[in-house]
């Protein structure tokens, strides 16, 4: 039995990295539309956060409170825990 081990000189491999690439940058778009279409003021630093995230849970916490949130800060607030 042969071990298959991804070539990162295979096109497919490339295409599936620019995908991933192509869905952050996608999902930060919309998390910044959301946010204009609220009037919710960001900061350059809350911008550059939201620009340098790549992680897809986070970016989907952020989108969820940016719904709801009066403020920027709410949209990058920890929740806390459900009580017990």
């Amino acid at each position: 039995m042969t071990l298959l081990v991804a070539d990162p000189n295979s096109k497919t491999w490339f295409a599936e990295y620019y995908r991933e690439l192509g869905a952050f940058r996608k999902a930060r778009e919309i998390l910044l539309t959301v946010c204009a279409a609220r009037n919710l003021s960001l900061s350059e630093d809350d911008k550059e956060r939201i620009a340098s995230c790549e992680d897809s849970d986070v970016l989907g916490k952020w989108f969820d409170n940016a719904i709801t949130a009066t403020t920027a800060d709410e949209i990058f607030a920890e929740q806390s825990a459900a009580p017990q």
